[in-house]
């Protein structure tokens, strides 16, 4: 072959085969780094919207005023986390008959929600007696009543996840925790009571029905199968496991504040913990729904997880480090500066929960990676020894004050 024959094959090569190929890997990683910053920019605005009512509540309302509301929210975000996590996680990895596998996983998230709504309604009264404050059992039987649009919610998000429709999904997101924030810090400033957090609640679940089934492509049937329940409950049982011992070492501490002290000091607790967590969730709950997302796909593609899993934990270890230190820093002269006196003691709180999550870094991968692998039993025993000593260590501290609590 001539020279000029093997410049027409070269041109001819790069022209037929290189050329799309460079296309189509540019344009897949144009695609995931809009999708990357939708994802920063849409988990900003959640964590913005519950900062912004976090801090206008605490200008407007006592820290007695502000724990009812957080020991209420307690006990509806534990139901949450039966539809978050377990029927949820399998909607995004499960194969089989796709129709099946979300008609069954609809079903079964709903049937959890109406009943769960049920037994907090029941249980508020004992509640009340609890926390010796009537008005806790009366806020958390208004919450109670949303969680069926929450549970569609849910599902909903983890069916865009499946199919990897994140853009879409983070869009949906950006605009359902920007109109809520709105409505939000305006109902707090007419109203100046806890009921109007209960309002902005209603209307992030309601909103975000309306806005995830609007766009969806998909809607829930009567497709489901019993065999399919099955497979699904016991695949979600050990994340269910997993996640309630997790909510435990996390809610623990409040608990027992109202119980041993009063909803003042569970008030203040939470304050600090949401300065702390709602800054790093801004790097922490789009990593870990990537990583679902990522682990997910890999696993039924038969792929390795191991790279993906090290890329993410070496990034998270950076990204939470600058956000744990900005905390550290700031967090007691903003609180000198625009609260009142008898909310300092949060500052502690937030430096505490700050290092627990720069440490915590590699750990939060752990569950979406052993959900993608279906070893959710072992993401249970994983989360049990340390949790359980979490526990311990709540149960012995938490007499001693909230700052003590904070960082046993």
């Amino acid at each position: 072959m001539g020279t000029g024959a093997t410049r027409d094959f070269t041109a001819m090569w790069m022209k037929r085969v290189i050329a799309p190929v460079t296309e189509a890997i540019q344009g897949q990683i144009i695609r995931r780094s809009a999708t990357a910053v939708t994802a920063m920019f849409a988990r900003a605005c959640q964590q913005v919207a519950a900062l912004a009512l976090v801090i206008l509540a605490a200008g407007v309302m006592a820290p007695a005023e502000y724990g009812v509301y957080t020991l209420s929210i307690i006990f509806v975000l534990l139901l949450q986390t039966l539809t978050y996590s377990g029927l949820f996680q399998y909607v995004v990895t499960a194969k089989g008959d796709e129709k099946v596998v979300l008609d069954t996983a609809f079903w079964l998230m709903m049937g959890i929600a109406v009943v769960g709504a049920i037994v907090l309604v029941v249980i508020s009264p004992l509640v009340s007696m609890m926390f010796r404050s009537p008005e806790v059992g009366e806020v958390l039987r208004w919450l109670a009543v949303a969680q069926p649009f929450a549970a569609a919610v849910a599902w909903a998000s983890a069916v865009f996840m499946r199919q990897e429709r994140l853009q879409t999904f983070y869009t949906i997101m950006i605009v359902q925790n920007l109109v809520a924030m709105v409505a939000g810090v305006a109902l707090l400033f007419l109203w100046k009571s806890v009921f109007a957090l209960v309002a902005y609640r209603y209307i992030r679940a309601i909103l975000g029905t309306v806005l995830y089934f609007g766009y969806s492509t998909v809607w829930p049937g009567l497709k489901a199968k019993r065999d399919e329940a099955v497979a699904a409950m016991r695949y979600a049982s050990g994340l269910y496991g997993s996640r309630a011992v997790t909510f435990l070492s996390v809610y623990a501490g409040d608990i027992l504040l109202g119980i041993f002290l009063s909803t003042a000091e569970a008030g203040i607790y939470r304050f600090g913990v949401r300065l702390a967590t709602a800054t790093l969730n801004i790097v922490i709950q789009p990593m870990k729904a990537f990583a679902l997302a990522r682990f997910g796909a890999e696993e039924r593609r038969g792929e390795a997880l191991g790279p993906s899993m090290q890329m993410f934990c070496s990034t998270a270890f950076v990204l939470l480090g600058c956000g744990a230190g900005a905390i550290m820093v700031f967090s007691e002269p903003m609180i000198a500066s625009f609260f009142r006196p008898e909310y300092m003691p949060a500052a502690v709180v937030a430096s505490a929960f700050a290092a627990k999550a720069l440490f915590g870094a590699g750990e939060m991968f752990v569950e979406p990676f052993l959900a993608a692998k279906g070893r959710t039993g072992v993401a249970m025993a994983f989360g049990s020894v340390s949790t359980g000593a979490m526990i311990l260590a709540v149960l012995i501290s938490a007499p001693f004050g909230l700052q003590v609590l904070a960082w046993a």
